[in-house]
């Protein structure tokens, strides 16, 4: 097969798996959030809609995290307090669908690190 045909495959796989990337990361979020809150004195709220998903933090500072999915691009798109957004690229390449890191290192992200990338910030601001 040329590099052509390992392109087309390549974006075959981004297609057929983003969706799939997306709900593993955000079922990563939730046990993100239920761990927190075992584990900390504080309360962290999960819910997930047709639009994306939405983690409140009740603590000092409080804080809103809202979570989504853009097929087209595809990434996952997350704010803090509606303020600029930080794109997770979701990517393909010969092994599978992951997700990228948010700025320049550029890495590939288990859903348990998107997660921690998406969230430790907010979460230990205090």
């Amino acid at each position: 097969m040329t590099w052509v045909g390992e392109r087309a495959k390549i974006e075959q796989r981004l297609k057929d798996g983003s969706a799939g990337c997306w709900l593993a990361a955000v079922e990563a979020v939730k046990e993100c959030c239920e761990d927190f809150n075992k584990n900390y004195d504080a309360t962290v709220s999960f819910s997930k809609d047709t639009e994306g998903v939405i983690v409140a933090i009740t603590q000092a500072p409080m804080a809103v995290v809202t979570m989504k999915f853009d097929s087209k691009k595809p990434a996952i798109v997350v704010s803090v307090n509606n303020g600029n957004p930080r794109v997770f690229q979701i990517c393909a390449d010969e092994s599978g669908v992951f997700i990228k890191s948010f700025g320049s290192g550029q890495q590939k992200l288990t859903p348990d690190e998107f997660s921690r990338e998406a969230l430790e910030a907010v979460l230990f601001a205090a």
